[in-house]
């Protein structure tokens, strides 16, 4: 339901409800504007959904921005976000938050109560193969929701359907054609997909660090403690203060968008507990899951040849997700390997050679973003097997053969 303002101030009293927060707001990607409001103003926007598209109502980050770029400074957050996409279900999950004692709200997002998921056939063959059994195709469906992705069990219950599709993508990067892929669609129970808001009693606040390196890592492990203490399973690639959020929206208005406030105290981060470390999930690829189910870094500062210093990390969560990585190291020259491309992997150099026990850079490759995907980097060598992506872009660019200005950042 959506709340009006005088609702949000009975329920959550009018020391907190009158309370002032400042938020970013952003129409787009890159630009964004501070937002100041009481709590039970800016609680009577997040719970009220919009129908149309994932974007029609812009988005919230969390910080508020030195300037108006969204990949600028983060000056201070007032507010720390959660994602549920693959949590219980809804009346579970308001259970849970009831218990916690925190005043909140929450919202389901835009593609809450999916009923289909895709998975590359490869991949799910592989899965079942795996599990070593006489399994049904739709069986090891049902594993692979839950012990791959995450989802809670009450997404399978009652079978899982599978079909399979052929898929057609349109060319991307240094592709000059069509290429279809084949899937597998796995029709299942409704999938509730969550976000949660939560203020801040305290205002975390950059100036408190001796470097914004610090305080970016101290946000995102904020981020990391709040979803061990809400204990359900949340998005970690949304931990930094710059991270971009879309206010609830729904895709037509057949009645499927939940939301609730919630009273309680305001979260103390001092309260929190630890971060739970992630669990790996298995991968396709052996002993590559490890390397690609690893936390990517709050914080990764390089230096390129030109003394240009800048945060991996937060590129990544910008422009960096889509970085024409292919066309960058052939413009810049890096070290191929005598291996022709296969299966959309391009063989290079590995830049962190100087770390193999054998003094050989093979055994490294690159994979170009897709329509639904980031660009990967992966080197199958003992001492790269627990390095993240950017991990490779770091060494290309401390090593010179990347800069920012010619490449990351033109």
């Amino acid at each position: 339901m959506a709340y009006t303002e005088q609702q949000i101030l009975e329920i959550l009293g009018p020391d907190i409800g009158n309370r002032t927060i400042s938020y970013s707001w952003a129409r787009n990607l890159h630009s964004v504007s501070t937002q100041t409001r009481t709590i039970a103003e800016a609680f009577s926007i997040w719970t009220k959904h919009a129908v149309g598209a994932k974007s029609a109502a812009g988005s919230i980050v969390p910080a508020v921005m030195s300037t108006s770029k969204r990949q600028g400074v983060a000056v201070e957050a007032n507010v720390l976000l959660l994602d549920l996409d693959r949590g219980p279900s809804w009346p579970r999950i308001v259970e849970r938050l009831r218990g916690l004692g925190w005043a909140c709200c929450a919202y389901t997002t835009a593609s809450h109560g999916a009923t289909a998921t895709d998975v590359l056939a490869a991949t799910l063959e592989a899965w079942k193969d795996h599990l070593g059994d006489a399994l049904s195709l739709g069986a090891a469906a049902s594993r692979y929701l839950i012990e791959v992705l995450g989802h809670d069990p009450a997404v399978a219950l009652g079978g899982v359907r599978v079909e399979k599709v052929a898929l057609t993508k349109p060319a991307i990067e240094r592709k000059a054609r069509q290429t279809t892929v084949e899937v597998y669609r796995l029709t299942h129970r409704p999938i509730t997909k969550v976000r949660i808001v939560f203020p801040l009693e305290k205002p975390w606040l950059a100036k408190n660090y001796d470097e914004y390196r610090l305080a970016k890592s101290d946000f995102s492990d904020l981020v990391m403690r709040l979803g061990t203490a809400v204990g359900l399973e949340f998005d970690r690639s949304c931990s930094n203060p710059n991270s971009l959020f879309f206010l609830p929206t729904i895709p037509d208005n057949k009645g499927r968008a939940e939301s609730i406030v919630l009273a309680g105290k305001l979260l103390d981060p001092a309260g929190l507990p630890p971060a739970a470390p992630r669990t790996w999930r298995w991968h396709p690829d052996g002993a590559r899951k490890r390397a690609k189910s690893r936390e990517m870094p709050a914080v990764l500062i390089a230096t390129d040849r030109d003394g240009k210093e800048d945060d991996l990390a937060e590129w990544f969560t910008g422009p960096g997700r889509r970085f024409a990585l292919l066309d960058a190291l052939e413009d810049a020259g890096a070290e191929t390997t005598e291996r022709a491309e296969s299966a959309g992997h391009h063989h290079f150099q590995c830049p962190r050679v100087g770390y193999h026990t054998n003094g050989r850079g093979d055994g490294f490759f690159v994979e170009p973003a897709g329509i639904k995907k980031s660009w990967h980097a992966y080197c199958c060598h003992d001492s790269c097997q627990d390095e993240h992506d950017l991990s490779f872009i770091a060494a290309w660019i401390e090593s010179g053969v990347l800069t920012w200005a010619d490449h990351l950042r033109k």
